[in-house]
């Protein structure tokens, strides 16, 4: 449940009584996953969270979720590093989560993204 305060300042101030994570299910291709969940962040932002609250949700919360937060979630000395590089800041747009330069796993780079070939998967 989400109790929304305003605070003494204009700008909306939100409080969360639990702890919000992101719900994308396994659809079969990696593709489609990463689509389920930018679509996913999106909605989050457009539901009243900022752009860094909902990647906080689909990451460290999630990880914390699956009690795999001391491996997972978050960058830091020791832990995997699972991560995509963005062409652009997602702090700014959530949309830019879309702008997918490179994709490393386990420390180890898989992909140059599909921006290296050519393509982009706008979708507002």
């Amino acid at each position: 449940m989400i109790r929304l305060l305003r605070s003494r300042r204009k700008s909306p101030t939100y409080m969360f009584e639990s702890m919000f994570l992101s719900g994308t299910p396994k659809l079969g291709a990696g593709c489609l996953m990463m689509l389920a969940l930018v679509l996913e962040l999106a909605l989050m932002v457009e539901a009243g969270l900022t752009p860094i609250q909902a990647i906080t949700v689909a990451t460290s919360n999630s990880a914390g979720l699956l009690r795999i937060g001391d491996q997972y979630g978050t960058l830091a000395a020791g832990k995997k590093a699972n991560f995509i590089v963005l062409e652009k800041d997602p702090s700014q747009d959530i949309h830019n989560t879309q702008t997918i330069r490179a994709i490393w796993k386990d420390g180890n780079k898989v992909s140059d993204g599909p921006l290296a070939a050519g393509t982009s998967a706008m979708l507002r």
